[in-house]
């Protein structure tokens, strides 16, 4: 542990940047042809998918960052409104493209192939200064060739960036180790504290690298003030970022919100009866349209919750599963541990899956390239290997991160922010295993690969597998097609998602796919079968409704209108869909009340303003009956 000393001594050397950012000695040619090859494969990648379904047309994560950055762009609103409800670094970088391009997709895929590729090189600097340039050219080796690192290069993802931010916080570190310059102090704090921005799951890594330097303030050998100052400077740069967003949220929505406030539905999607340890769409309520489950929070709590007071309702919803089922949170989170070291990447949705676009999208995918469990497997040999000098500190950064995912859900992307660190620590694997085999230690060798090869195999046996298929692939893809206007494809691929999964919002799609074919007879089939997959979907009701109304079958449309004030009666559109109703069935009077609730509840000004028209007419048409 003489390196653990060493991080509370006050040297002065290594506090520049360009001792930090050139390689120490002669690298060679190799590691730029490393840098080169790496490059490479990412640009062809992003090239070969660029005219591709889900990159001409995003959804999931990705839509919701690029509405949001679109959002920004357009408004100016750069502070925005409400509490930030996923980290929001990535969408600013994104709203920053979209002023400048129309179409900015492309460009910013082009942008992360560069930092994708200067990943290659921040790891080898890393790796370098973690151990030797031996180690560091192996490193950069694995990372240029690393499947996930080239998938994500061209993602509308933050991933790359978070590896990059990430890399460069690990590598102000390994330098701060070296020579504990307070500058080098600082700098790791704040990249750490800019990574927390990306993903919060950072926090619990930083705050061990903190509790780890104070521990040692009670060693002898250390000089205890200069200690004190390098960590207040490291703990000051850490907060700094956070604070800013802190601030940001206190000042927006008035509520103590640290970064975001979706910390409470994702522990819970991690932690209930029906979770497999993976990300999986909760039942309870409309994921769809209430992303947080804010609105179905509040409905339980009879009371209308704060996105904090929210968060907070469904962190308690999971404690107490946790609490009251002790057996099975034991099982769920042992499984959680495997899947996060040895599993596949787990995706959040198949538009984002690296093993669909291999089979439909990409053939350099199906390249032989590196995957995440070779890598986790030669990292748990180099951290057993090489903690011992001087490198404890990392072992503890990657079981904090460990620890930080896994009590949510399991999510390959997830776990990319930690790779670069596991990289760095497989590289020396690599090497000391090459010099075992080569010095005829064979027996050490297998020795040192026996263990986790071993909880490979019982994951491989033994561990249940979530189940992924390509139900969202053909879902989106009937959405592409629907907003291309081509009806009969958008609902021959709804159909083709029924055989992944029976899914009551295909069967609502496919009813408008119907509907605007003015299939209405096919239409409400499909609404129906939407209904009875989930009786609580109110867009199935109210376009059901419709379909009625546009068959004529106006004792059915106003009894499902009905249906849908029942279930929800601040639901505006339903008294004035009703209020046509009527009006068509020359039922002026009822008309008029339903178009003056319509007016009592909407906010639309625009729209109450056609209401008084049609409320008029209706009147009109009465005094030309009574006049009769």
């Amino acid at each position: 542990m003489n390196n653990s000393t060493k991080t509370i001594s006050p040297e002065v050397s290594g506090g520049t940047l360009k001792s930090i950012f050139l390689p120490a000695g002669n690298p060679g040619y190799s590691l730029y042809f490393i840098i080169a090859l790496g490059f490479l494969l990412r640009i062809y990648y992003v090239f070969e998918t660029a005219g591709t379904p889900f990159y001409q047309f995003l959804f999931s994560d990705s839509k919701i960052y690029a509405d949001w950055a679109a959002s920004i762009a357009s408004s100016n609103e750069w502070i925005g409104k409400g509490a930030y409800f996923m980290a929001p670094a990535y969408p600013y970088f994104l709203a920053v493209f979209y002023k400048i391009f129309d179409d900015p997709i492309l460009p910013v895929r082009i942008i992360q192939v560069f930092i994708s590729t200067l990943n290659i090189y921040l790891i080898y600097l890393a790796a370098n200064k973690i151990f030797d340039s031996r180690k560091a050219i192996i490193a950069a080796l694995l990372t240029a060739f690393y499947g996930p690192f080239i998938f994500y290069s061209g993602a509308i993802l933050s991933e790359t960036l978070q590896v990059f931010v990430i890399t460069l916080g690990l590598l102000f570190l390994a330098n701060a180790i070296k020579s504990n310059n307070w500058q080098n102090w600082l700098y790791a704090g704040l990249v750490f504290g800019v990574s927390a921005i990306f993903r919060a799951t950072i926090l619990l890594p930083i705050a061990i690298i903190i509790i780890y330097c104070l521990i040692t303030l009670t060693s002898k050998k250390v000089k205890t003030e200069y200690t004190k100052s390098v960590l207040t400077v490291f703990i000051a740069g850490v907060l700094f970022p956070i604070a800013l967003i802190f601030g940001r949220n206190l000042f927006v929505t008035g509520e103590p919100i640290l970064l975001t406030s979706n910390g409470g539905i994702n522990f819970y999607i991690g932690n209930n009866e029906r979770s497999p340890g993976v990300f999986v769409t909760p039942t309870e309520f409309d994921f769809y349209s209430d992303l947080a489950g804010k609105q179905f929070a509040s409905q339980q709590s009879g009371k209308q919750l704060s996105s904090s007071e929210a968060s907070s309702y469904w962190y308690g919803k999971a404690f107490a599963y946790l609490k009251d089922n002790p057996g099975k949170a034991l099982t769920l989170y042992s499984k959680k541990a495997f899947l996060f070291i040895f599993g596949n990447e787990n995706p959040q949705s198949t538009v984002m899956n690296p093993e669909y676009f291999k089979q439909n999208y990409s053939n350099l995918l199906k390249l032989p390239l590196i995957q995440f469990a070779l890598i986790s497997i030669l990292s748990i040999i180099g951290f057993w290997s090489f903690y011992r000098n001087g490198n404890f500190v990392y072992l503890l950064f990657t079981l904090g991160y460990f620890i930080s995912t896994i009590i949510f859900f399991v999510n390959g992307r997830f776990r990319l922010g930690l790779t670069p660190l596991l990289i760095i620590f497989a590289s020396a694997a690599v090497l000391h295993l090459f010099e075992l085999f080569s010095k005829a230690k064979t027996a050490n060798a297998l020795k040192l690969i026996s263990i986790p090869a071993a909880f490979y195999v019982f994951y491989i046996l033994i561990i249940p597998k979530p189940a992924f298929n390509d139900y969202d692939a053909y879902f989106h893809l009937g959405e592409i097609a629907y907003q291309n206007k081509d009806y009969d494809k958008s609902i021959d691929y709804y159909n083709r998602s029924l055989f992944f999964k029976d899914h009551y919002m295909s069967y609502m799609n496919m009813g408008n796919a119907f509907a605007m074919k003015r299939d209405f007879r096919n239409a409400v089939g499909s609404y129906q079968k939407a209904i009875a997959r989930n009786p609580k979907y109110l867009l199935a009701h109210f376009n059901l409704a419709f379909a009625y109304n546009q068959s004529n079958n106006y004792n059915l449309a106003i009894e499902t209108y009905n249906k849908v004030i029942e279930l929800n009666p601040a639901f505006e559109d339903a008294y004035r869909n009703l209020g046509i109703t009527y009006y068509v069935l020359e039922k002026y009077e009822e008309a008029i009340l339903y178009f003056e609730k319509f007016i009592q509840i909407s906010t639309r000004e625009d729209i109450k303003a056609m209401v008084r028209q049609d409320i008029e007419n209706s009147k009109r048409k009465i005094a030309e009956r009574n006049n009769e």
